[in-house]
């Protein structure tokens, strides 16, 4: 009744908050990627020289990619959104084998 229910609802916003900050995550790498790729597209050689200073900045600076890391130990995307889900996973295969024996 009630109470699976709180336990539903919990579980499932257990998993979809680190769903959307990882999309989030995401999507900030996507991003900084563009950037570069538009700065390296871009007409450098119609431009001023002044321009060319600041561009010449903007692609050293986007030779590394914005992260968005959590702890310092992940990154936060997809890629690890699904790595820390076949942990869990993998986890609770575990649990459920050993409890079963």
């Amino acid at each position: 009744g009630a109470r699976s229910f709180k336990f539903f609802t919990s579980v499932l916003l257990a998993c979809i908050w680190p769903l959307i900050v990882c999309i989030y995550g995401d999507d900030l790498i996507e991003q900084s990627a563009a950037v570069k790729h538009a700065a390296f597209g871009c007409r450098w050689y119609n431009r001023s020289p002044s321009f060319n200073k600041l561009l010449r900045i903007v692609i050293m600076r986007a030779q590394k990619p914005v992260l968005l890391t959590a702890g310092k130990f992940y990154i936060v995307s997809l890629a690890t959104f699904a790595d820390i889900g076949n942990k869990v996973y993998a986890y609770f295969t575990l649990l459920k084998r050993m409890q079963e024996e």
